[in-house]
């Protein structure tokens, strides 16, 4: 790993708008994009994915989830720009409201043996970003996941803020660090990663964060490389970014709902030791300042 080359020429790498594939050669990465109501956002999201250059070839799978504006109608004007490339999943009701599973079908349509994500108001910064994860996920088998940091952004692309992940969480992570949620945060939105999970448990589709569930479950199959020479994404924040509307105590109880669904989980596959180490590091500091916050212990 420490012989990993993280030095790049940009011109030797085509970007997928321009790149021309025979379709009986398979998809090795697949990119998934979430939309909702993102139509001021979405064409900077799918445009700075149309940018990313590779050497392998890419397929774009947006789900949209049943939106109300006209994010809808951007996405049919890209896939028709695109068909090859881009293809579309747009429900009639939205699903997220339902806690329905839309990320095992997602998981199971993808070709891809590596997956990234992107929510689409948010958006790519290294055009880079794919063929250095995938150069690395290829090289170190013992990584399951692939991650960077992010610049958190307003409604105009203006920094607000020039880390999203604390400078304790700027690190690698290893598989049993992932399954016990001994790590900081991770950014789905930043994330490449093993085409390894087809089924969701039930506890996933419940909760509202659904990064600390996801990068759990990942850590089964292996650790978390965080690749600092990737340049920082784009986190939007706005006012429809249903994470950034919710108030401290808000955020608060929904990450104890979070845990009390990933003890849930450890419990219902018999790995009580995990679930009693989440219990005892996370899920009970966090309840007693969420219920006693001005206790000085």
């Amino acid at each position: 790993m420490s012989n990993f080359d993280t030095s790049y020429q940009e011109d030797l790498f085509t970007p997928l708008s321009n790149q021309v594939w025979d379709q009986s050669i398979k998809p090795e990465l697949t990119v998934l994009v979430f939309s909702y109501n993102q139509a001021k956002y979405i064409e900077e999201c799918i445009n700075a994915v149309l940018q990313q250059r590779t050497n392998f070839r890419v397929e774009i799978i947006i789900h949209d989830d049943a939106s109300t504006d006209e994010t809808q109608q951007v996405l049919r004007i890209y896939k028709s720009k695109y068909p090859e490339l881009i293809s579309l999943l747009i429900q009639d009701e939205n699903q997220f409201n339902k806690n329905a599973d839309i990320y095992g079908p997602l998981h199971r349509l993808a070709l891809g043996q590596y997956i990234a994500r992107c929510d689409g108001d948010d958006f790519w910064c290294d055009s880079l970003k794919l063929q250095k994860q995938v150069d690395f996920l290829k090289e170190c088998p013992d990584y399951v996941l692939s991650f960077h940091n992010a610049n958190i952004v307003n409604t105009i692309g203006e920094i607000l803020c020039e880390s999203y992940i604390h400078e304790s969480g700027l690190r690698d992570y290893s598989a049993s660090e992932l399954r016990e949620l001994k790590w900081g945060l991770i950014p789905l939105s930043s994330a490449c990663y093993r085409n390894v999970i087809r089924e969701f448990p039930f506890g996933y589709m419940l909760v509202q964060n659904g990064d600390l569930f996801f990068s759990m479950l990942l850590g089964k199959y292996g650790g978390a490389k965080f690749q600092s020479e990737i340049r920082s994404y784009a986190y939007r924040q706005h006012e429809g970014n249903s994470w950034d509307l919710h108030s401290i105590d808000k955020k608060n109880q929904m990450l104890i709902e979070s845990f009390l669904y990933i003890v849930a989980y450890f419990i219902g596959i018999g790995e009580i030791d995990t679930a009693k180490k989440i219990t005892s590091s996370r899920l009970i500091p966090r309840l007693n300042e969420f219920i006693n916050p001005n206790s000085s212990s």
